[in-house]
């Protein structure tokens, strides 16, 4: 089963999860992410470090990995509440 969670943007360096029961988890830079696709120079299910994290103007979240900012949908948090 697939987790499903919100994530909210919290400062450059933390995001906020919040599972389905309510509970919450704060993940503080850097975390793990799994590519969903191929982006830039990462493969589909390739593991990259999260470096930063911030929000464009449409209110996006992004993530800074190696120095360049991706849309966090391109990418899988996993984690255990």
């Amino acid at each position: 089963m697939k987790d499903h969670y919100t994530i909210k943007y919290c400062d450059a360096s933390s995001i906020l999860l919040i599972n389905p029961q309510g509970m919450l988890k704060r993940l503080y830079c850097p975390f793990r992410v799994q590519c969903k696709q191929s982006t830039g120079p990462f493969k589909q299910g390739m593991w990259v470090w999260v470096e930063e994290v911030s929000v464009n103007a449409q209110d996006q979240l992004l993530f800074s990995i190696l120095d360049t900012l991706y849309l966090y949908a391109h990418f899988d948090i996993k984690t255990v509440f």
